[in-house]
């Protein structure tokens, strides 16, 4: 979606406060909550989106696609 359009310029922001001081500790908070997950369901998953964020730490248990 091209940052653009609204829904581009908000998907921007959210992807950026991840990257923020205050962000980095949640999504670190976030992917340790999900990583028993990942390894109890690992197959390969379909990703729906281009954030990617979760993807990354992933990618060792769990093969993923992307839809550009």
């Amino acid at each position: 979606m091209p940052a653009s359009s609204a829904a581009g310029r908000d998907a921007a922001a959210y992807d950026a406060w991840y990257d923020s001081p205050t962000g980095r500790p949640i999504l670190a908070t976030e992917v340790a909550a999900l990583r028993p997950l990942i390894e109890v369901f690992a197959q390969p998953r379909l990703e729906i989106g281009d954030r990617r964020r979760f993807r990354r730490p992933a990618r060792r248990a769990v093969r993923t696609r992307s839809i550009p």
